[in-house]
């Protein structure tokens, strides 16, 4: 018997694997699109912050060569 708050979980459940349809494939291509595309936008994101990074040089004092 499906309850209001089944049918709910049920929505919810769909949305988040992605499978709007049966409600159990959770190895759809939209969610693997989804994923490779948020593993590319992280490891963009890590390569930008490494090159962006504020780098500390030593300053030289006046009398040290």
């Amino acid at each position: 018997m499906r309850t209001g708050t089944w049918r709910l979980y049920d929505f919810f459940w769909s949305l988040h694997i992605m499978d709007w349809k049966n409600h159990e494939n959770f190895n759809s291509w939209w969610l693997l699109a989804f994923a490779i595309c948020g593993l590319m936008l992280g490891l963009a994101g890590t390569a930008l912050l490494v090159i962006r990074w504020p780098f500390r040089r030593k300053r030289r004092t006046a009398g040290s060569y």
